[in-house]
């Protein structure tokens, strides 16, 4: 990891860092019978590692198409929980002093500009929330020309925290308290959004030390937050534990692993680490139910929006890993000066 370019690895550490994928564990699939939907990822051309073309493919079909140019692969482009088509990026290069956020439809190539920011999250009712350049967590509607609502000014201005919405639209995010009080000593909490009602803070466990987004004492700093189907709960995932709060109660339970977590869309007691020296690892609550052996310097990974499979990048191949079978197959191979950068988006269409 440490002889990584530094480009790359911060890209790579923006989803969740794993081994390469071993090649040979299983029998290998047609990707025309891998699963339904489409995969968005970023392909860049070397020596670039911060952007590239924002390419879908397909599963059923097979078919690949490039939709975007210039997506900043390290924004963290983020489906809508509702099952849209519509991925919202950061196209780098487009802004004579900074970027623009644009909403790109994946199944028609129709592309909205929204605005300027990082970090664009799709949400139900046509919500798009991001940090704009002023520092502030802002909630813009899509197809209007109405100014967008400010929900929280965090003092952030070259980057994002991840923002999580629910189907019933709550939006979630991890912040210090008070709100905007970067650096300062007060505590981590979550908080909880919905247009109309007052912002919600539910306590984290915490310890001494730490920055804005961190969840002091279960980990370096928030990768990425989780609902629950149901809504009754938020997973916060951090570099080596999920710490789970129940949304209306705030009572928390942290969970160590040996690696980086993630959870399943479609079940908060299923579980995919990378735990060093073993491998990619499925849990069903404490049980672990799958293993799939990686090696080499870094790659990323990624649920199903079912919860059936992976899709792994290594860099240079896309595979899809059906994780109850133990059945692998490659997606997309790019040629060798080329990259396939994270995150990889499932889409429902």
């Amino acid at each position: 990891m440490k002889a990584m370019p530094s480009g790359l690895f911060k890209v790579l550490t923006m989803t969740v860092i794993v081994g390469l994928l071993a090649i040979g564990c299983a029998s290998s699939q047609s990707p025309r019978s891998a699963g339904r939907g489409s995969v968005a990822f970023v392909v860049s051309k070397l020596p670039q590692v911060d952007r590239g073309d924002l390419t879908v493919m397909d599963l059923a079909s097979g078919k690949v198409q490039v939709v975007a140019s210039n997506v900043g692969a390290s924004e963290l482009p983020s489906a809508s929980p509702i099952g849209e088509s519509r991925v919202p990026t950061v196209i780098y290069g487009r802004g004579d002093t900074s970027d623009p956020i644009l909403l790109v439809d994946t199944a028609s190539g129709k592309t909205d500009e929204i605005g300027f920011g990082h970090g664009p999250t799709l949400g139900p009712d046509d919500q798009l929330a991001y940090c704009d350049l002023d520092g502030r967590i802002v909630v813009a509607r899509v197809g209007t020309k109405t100014s967008p609502t400010v929900v929280a000014d965090i003092k952030t201005f070259t980057s994002c925290i991840p923002l999580a919405w629910s189907t019933g639209g709550e939006l979630a995010f991890v912040a210090d308290t008070p709100l905007g009080a970067r650096g300062a000593d007060g505590r981590p909490a979550l908080f909880i959004w919905r247009r109309g009602a007052a912002i919600r803070e539910l306590a984290l466990p915490s310890s001494p030390g730490g920055r804005v987004a961190d969840v002091r004492g279960v980990g370096a700093g928030v990768l990425a937050l989780i609902w629950a189907e149901d809504r009754s709960k938020i997973a916060v995932m951090t570099d080596e534990a999920t710490v789970t709060v129940q949304a209306s109660a705030g009572v928390a339970a942290v969970k160590h692993w040996g690696g980086q977590p993630a959870i399943s869309p479609a079940s908060q007691n299923v579980v995919a680490v990378y735990s060093l020296g073993h491998g990619i690892e499925v849990y069903e609550g404490d049980a672990m139910v799958a293993t799939m052996a990686v090696d080499g310097p870094g790659a990323i990974f990624s649920w199903s929006t079912d919860g059936d499979a992976l899709a792994v990048s290594t860099g240079h191949r896309l595979a899809l890993w059906k994780w109850r079978t133990n059945e692998v197959s490659t997606l997309r191979q790019v040629p060798g000066d080329h990259l396939i950068l994270g995150p990889l988006l499932w889409l429902k269409q």
